[in-house]
């Protein structure tokens, strides 16, 4: 009598199992695209539809260590330059700069909050710090502080985890944190200021165009930000952003959008065109 009970409900149960795990693919949607050259040969950048798992490119060889640098602990990503010269942010008010053969030769400070990003390099040549105050800082290749610039206290949050810092155009800088962005010239100038409207974030680094910049927020709309107006929408992706935006070519904006998509953004219509879908997300 049980073994009939079983075998009556391992029938019964036949339906819902063939409805779990059946799926039909709509031919509707659009083929999976790679742009650009791969992140990393890491296998799981290499990941196909039929989800093997198997990257197309050869990993490199094993890493031989060069050169080690003592900078302590919580130091920033370091600043190389084109004779592999490096500058390090430490975790205290300082920069420390190497040789290329992994020698300190000088350090500079540069006033009483350590630096919240890694610094950049401008298009001069300088760098540039960005540091907890919050202030703009830039200093010449020898330590020497160029220029200080305060930026308002509300500026970004109070961790300043949404604080970036972008090289701009004729030694100057970008800087964005929440829902503003500033623009500061080469002698500590504020040149343009702006905020993006009400419940906006931004979102990763902003754009250079011809146009003027480009921020993508965290709800899915891209901003076109220029000194002679306010923000205007450019349009929007469809879903939160995941990925930072990036230019494709001179009127695309591409993004990672939630659910394993990335949208492409037209500049000119502000349509919005799928390029991947991944039905199985990973």
């Amino acid at each position: 009598m049980r073994r009939w009970l079983a075998l009556a409900a391992l029938c019964a149960s036949l339906p819902l199992l063939h409805t779990a795990w059946a799926a039909e693919l709509d031919p509707a949607l659009p083929a999976p695209v790679r742009v650009g050259p791969p992140p990393s040969p890491a296998p799981a950048v290499g990941v196909d539809m039929q989800r093997t798992w198997r990257s197309p490119f050869a990993l490199p060889k094993l890493p031989t260590e060069q050169v080690r640098l003592a900078v302590g602990v919580s130091a920033k990503t370091p600043l190389f330059g084109e004779r592999r010269e490096c500058a390090v942010a430490l975790s205290n008010p300082e920069v420390s700069f190497f040789d290329r053969t992994g020698k300190e030769t000088h350090r500079a400070r540069f006033g009483v909050s350590p630096a919240q990003r890694p610094p950049v390099r401008t298009s001069n040549g300088d760098i540039a710090l960005l540091t907890g105050e919050p202030a703009v800082i830039f200093l010449s290749n020898e330590g020497r502080v160029l220029s200080r610039t305060r930026l308002p206290r509300h500026f970004g949050n109070q961790a300043g985890e949404s604080l970036t810092l972008s090289p701009g155009l004729d030694g100057g800088v970008i800087v964005t944190g929440d829902a503003e962005m500033m623009l500061v010239d080469a002698h500590g100038a504020v040149r343009l200021s702006t905020r993006l409207p009400h419940g906006e974030r931004v979102f990763g680094p902003p754009l250079r165009t011809n146009d003027g910049l480009l921020l993508g927020t965290a709800h899915g709309a891209l901003y076109r930000v220029s000194a002679s107006r306010d923000p205007q929408l450019v349009g929007r992706f469809g879903g939160m952003l995941v990925g930072a935006p990036a230019l494709l070519g001179e009127h695309t904006v591409v993004a990672q959008v939630a659910m394993g998509r990335v949208v492409a953004l037209d500049l000119q219509s502000g349509s919005a065109t799928t390029h991947h879908a991944d039905l199985f997300p990973v």
